[in-house]
């Protein structure tokens, strides 16, 4: 047996254990992946505390997925899912702290399922074609977007963050870019 079917056989194993309500398999999944996931993160710059509240969310959001049967068997590893979630918690909790998360920043942790995790989450056709539309886009549209739809930045910070001259320029940029986006989207329809 290869290390990826031994893998996988552990995540299955993992998710039936937590489905039946045992609390050693939550523990030690909690455990198994807590270092890695501090590791990782810790380069942002959040506190400790933070990133151990992060983690211990993105387990709670693991544990009532799965005991709701909204999740019954990953396309991903328990890992990739772990990280994932934990990565937008991330995000989250330093803008709500206040922290101006630069571009770089947001690009870096958008950037780890492709960097330190090899497996994707599994997205329905729709939203494996919005990806795809959305890198075609690329550049600053792909950047404005992503802040505005994704990180829910008002106009008035995406101009900061991106350095725009006003608050209508943004507007006019966003407009253009959602033009864009929806012409790529419907050329890759066509194909």
């Amino acid at each position: 047996m290869d290390k990826a079917t031994s893998d996988h056989q552990q995540d299955q194993q993992w998710l039936e254990n937590i489905k039946s309500g045992n609390g050693k398999a939550l523990e030690a999944l909690y455990r198994h992946y807590r270092d890695d996931f501090l590791a990782f993160a810790q380069r942002y710059g959040a506190s400790q505390e933070d990133l151990l509240d992060v983690y211990q969310d993105a387990i709670i959001v693991l544990f009532e997925n799965v005991k709701s049967g909204k999740i019954t068997e990953l396309s991903s590893s328990v890992k990739t899912y772990l990280f994932s979630i934990g990565k937008y918690k991330l995000i989250d909790r330093l803008r709500q702290k206040g922290r101006n998360m630069s571009t770089e920043d947001i690009g870096q942790l958008e950037g780890l399922g492709e960097n330190v995790m090899e497996e994707q989450l599994e997205l329905t056709h729709r939203q494996q074609q919005l990806r795809r539309a959305i890198n075609i886009l690329g550049g600053q549209c792909k950047t404005l977007l992503l802040l505005f739809y994704y990180r829910r930045y008002s106009i008035e910070a995406i101009r900061q963050e991106m350095d725009y001259k006003n608050d209508n320029v943004v507007k006019a940029h966003k407009s253009r870019c959602m033009k864009s986006l929806r012409k790529i989207i419907d050329d890759l329809d066509i194909l």
